[in-house]
């Protein structure tokens, strides 16, 4: 934990700036995350997913863990050039490097709950290794480089001896479409041709997996709703694992992969909601009767990211009808203005964050000011939920909408502060607080929306 005269420097670093409205949030966010570190030695960090029950096993992952809080402080770094928060980003990836376990050449980082070696990219080792490469060239640090280049190798030498153990799930989460969306950010990053290979390999794996419907084709996401109605999601269903098909095409321009983005769009077309709003899709693994989700997970914002994506590259207007849908579904559902069942938190995952970074990167692409108003909305909603902590900002909300009485403030990217200060972020360049590049996640569409 921060002691006392570090932490009023960090506040009084924040209050001594200009007035920033998005970038003052972003900040005492941080002040937060920063107040919640492990004990551990100061050149280097390390986070427990819920600091008000606290764990002695770190958790190391984007989702929950380090690896988002860690690529929340590098965001905030591009975004305020100050040194500090490089700093911090930099000893929380040296945090999560020392936490990796080697055996006989193979490497993972562990993660509480998890019993087989977690390879997936939110909840795994592929989004930890993406996360350090990312520090590292942005810190020129080549040993965080080199550790999380080495992390991947497991795909590529299993590939040279046809032995690789993709995850047991499918989905974006934590199974091989995520996996894959890691190996083709890291092909596009280091140029290297075994890294596409790998991804192409990950393809051919979930093209034996799929289940052929008279709608089109679809997927178990994971392991754990195997047996159960396809789930339609992103996080963890279908849409999530046919974007991932459309991007393994963009890359390697092999039709297959085309084929199966289409087929499983297909699904999902024949499978949403008939409503006269908008397109909305059934919730999974609840009943077909519960309030559809609107958020990345398994709602209409992270759903219409694929139809994004086809439309980009094919040109159809399909894609185009069903992604202004989806819009419209999230635009007339008052989840700003009243409380809703299929919007229950603030957070990336399945809260308020979410919707708001999805109309904030698509004001980025559009420009079209109905998005950028939806997104300054959302912003402006979560700061008033903001509860004032340790001279910082958190945000106490229950995870799941079935366990509402579950209620923590939580560290990671999918309900905690670093997702939500990473869509405060988001929203400073949109406002012009920041001309900066920001840092996206191997899933974000619009980081692809000029190849086709």
């Amino acid at each position: 934990m921060m002691d006392v005269a570090q932490l009023s420097r960090l506040v009084g670093r924040v209050d001594a700036a200009r007035p920033r409205r998005w970038l003052d949030a972003a900040g005492r966010a941080a002040i937060w995350l920063r107040s919640v570190t492990m004990p551990g030695p100061s050149s280097w960090f390390s986070w427990c997913a819920v600091p008000d029950r606290p764990d002695p096993r770190c958790d190391p992952s984007i989702y929950y863990g380090g690896a988002g809080a860690v690529l929340f402080f590098l965001d905030l770094y591009r975004a305020n050039r100050d040194p500090e928060h490089l700093r911090v980003a930099v000893a929380g990836a040296r945090g999560i490097a020392r936490q990796r376990i080697k055996v006989n050449g193979d490497s993972w980082w562990p993660i509480p709950h998890v019993t087989q070696p977690p390879r997936g990219y939110y909840l795994g080792s592929a989004g930890i290794a993406s996360v350090l490469l990312t520090v590292a060239d942005c810190a020129g640090d080549r040993s965080l480089r080199t550790v999380a280049l080495d992390a991947m190798r497991w795909t590529c030498d299993r590939r040279a001896r046809h032995a690789v153990d993709w995850p047991a799930a499918n989905d974006v989460l934590s199974g091989t479409a995520g996996v894959g969306l890691a190996l083709l950010d890291l092909a596009r990053r280091t140029g290297r041709a075994d890294f596409l290979d790998s991804a192409v390999h990950a393809g051919d794996h979930l093209l034996s997996q799929r289940q052929l419907s008279g709608t089109g084709w679809c997927w178990s996401g994971t392991t754990a709703n195997a047996g159960q109605r396809p789930s339609a999601g992103f996080g963890h269903g279908i849409a999530g694992i046919a974007y991932f098909f459309a991007r393994l095409f963009q890359d390697s321009r092999d039709e297959r992969f085309l084929a199966a983005a289409i087929h499983g769009a297909s699904w999902l077309e024949a499978a949403r909601k008939p409503l006269k709003s908008g397109a909305a899709w059934p919730s999974q693994p609840e009943p077909s009767t519960a309030p559809p989700y609107l958020g990345w997970c398994y709602g209409a914002a992270g759903i219409s990211r694929l139809f994004f994506l086809l439309h980009t590259i094919t040109g159809d207007s399909r894609w185009t009808t069903l992604f202004k849908s989806s819009l419209r579904w999230i635009r007339q559902s008052g989840m700003l203005t009243r409380r809703l069942k299929g919007m229950w938190n603030v957070g990336m995952c399945c809260g308020i964050a979410g919707v708001g970074d999805h109309f904030a990167t698509l004001f980025a692409v559009s420009g079209d000011p109905s998005h950028y108003e939806w997104a300054v909305a959302c912003g402006e909603a979560i700061v008033a939920l903001g509860e004032p902590a340790n001279g910082g900002l958190r945000w106490t909300q229950s995870e799941y909408r079935l366990q509402p009485e579950y209620r923590y403030a939580q560290v990671g990217y999918g309900h905690g502060a670093a997702g939500i200060g990473l869509f405060l972020c988001h929203l400073a360049r949109l406002t012009g607080e920041s001309r900066s590049d920001p840092v996206l996640l191997a899933d974000n569409p619009f980081s692809s929306s000029s190849r086709s």
